[in-house]
Order: C-alpha cells, then structure tokens, then sequence
C-alpha cells in the first residue's frame, strides 16, 4: 500500500503552468485548465483529479493537463497514476521543462534524489538563460531536494539563484524564510514502494515513444 503525501502547492502550479507557452491551447482549454489549479491551491483533491480526468479524456495531447492529473493523483496518494500521468509527458515532450519538472518531483517522491537533479539540471538546460520566470522553479525545486539531501548549504545556494532570477518569485521566497527558520526540518513527498520506480538515462517510453525518461 503506498503512503499518501503532500503537495507542495505554489511551485506545483509553476511547474504545470511551465507547460502552457508549449500548447495553442484554446481560450477553453485554458480556463478549465484554470480550474482545476484552483481546486489544487484550495485542496479540494478529489475535484481537481475529476476535472483533470475529465478534460484529459476529451484533450488527451495536452501536456499541462497531464501534469495538473499528476499532481491531483499525487495528492490523493496515488503515487503509481500520477507517475503514469509524468510518463505521458515525457514520452509526449520528453525534453519540455514541465516534464522534465514533474519528472524530477517524482524521483524525489520516490526517494532517488540524485536522479531528481538530473532531471532538473537538464530542465535548466532546456529553459532560455534569460527566462527568470521558466528558471526559477526549476532552482527552487532543486533546493527542496538538496535541503532533503541535508546540503543545506546548497539548498540555500539554489533559492538564492531563483530569487536572482525573480525576485519577487513567491515559492522561493517562502521556502528560502523556512529554510532559515526550520532547517531541520524540509518538506518531503514520499511513496512506498518496493523499489526503485525511476531511472535515468533515454529509455523506451511506456506508451510507444522511444526517448521516455521513466522506466517502462
């Protein structure tokens, strides 16, 4: 049985609106899209995973969508669909930050922070350099786990780069005051599992593509 986990709100809605600039989505698509975010920032988790599905039915290409199942299915504790609806997106946009993104919350989910900041230095790879709004999740989600790791130092370091990119970036302002406040304490999401779920390297997608980021 897997455990339930957490979500950590702000910087899972930056990660799935990461998605948006690579959809034509339509004015619709975007407003449901748009409400589902907010059943996910009021924790209303069943709502959020409802529309999700619902929307991911009629629109099944749609990269944010997967991403916004992801998170409704990991915050209900469904570790095995939301890393179903993660390898939909990389074997869709394997090297879209968003996935890459999700990517990396699922690995440290899972417990395989290395393979996180993988997934995370490859994220920033993809972003343009001038791009503060694309990077700064990306830094901020690397100092959740190099504070998990127990770097604290380079957690700190991390938080610093996404406030240089954006300084008035929310999550990692918030997360930068914890750190100070609460060293010993970072946020974790984790599974149960028997063991490791996620690898690194280009393997076989699970649903056909040949360049998925997850293990078939």
């Amino acid at each position: 049985m897997r455990a339930p986990v957490g979500v950590l709100l702000g910087l899972t809605l930056a990660i799935s609106a990461a998605a948006r600039p690579l959809e034509q989505a339509t004015p619709s698509l975007v407003q449901e899209r748009a409400v589902i975010e907010k059943h996910l920032a009021e924790r209303e988790w069943e709502r959020a995973l409802e529309a999700a599905t619902a929307l991911n039915r009629r629109v099944p290409d749609d990269l944010a969508t997967y991403g916004l199942l992801a998170d409704a299915r990991l915050a209900l504790g469904d570790c095995e669909g939301a890393e179903d609806a993660v390898q939909w997106m990389l074997d869709l946009r394997p090297w879209a930050v968003s996935s890459l993104l999700h990517g990396a919350r699922l690995r440290a989910v899972f417990g395989d922070l290395d393979g996180a900041l993988e997934f995370l230095a490859e994220a920033d790879r993809r972003c343009s350099p001038h791009d503060g709004a694309a990077r700064a999740p990306v830094f901020t989600r690397a100092g959740l786990v190099h504070w998990r790791r127990g770097d604290l130092e380079a957690a700190e370091e991390a938080l610093d780069a996404a406030l240089q990119l954006r300084p008035d970036d929310p999550e990692a302002t918030r997360w930068k005051a914890r750190l100070k406040t609460t060293p010993t304490r970072p946020p974790i999401e984790r599974c149960e599992t028997d063991g490791p779920q996620l690898r690194g390297g280009k393997l076989p997608g699970r649903h056909g593509a040949e360049h998925g980021l997850l293990e078939p």
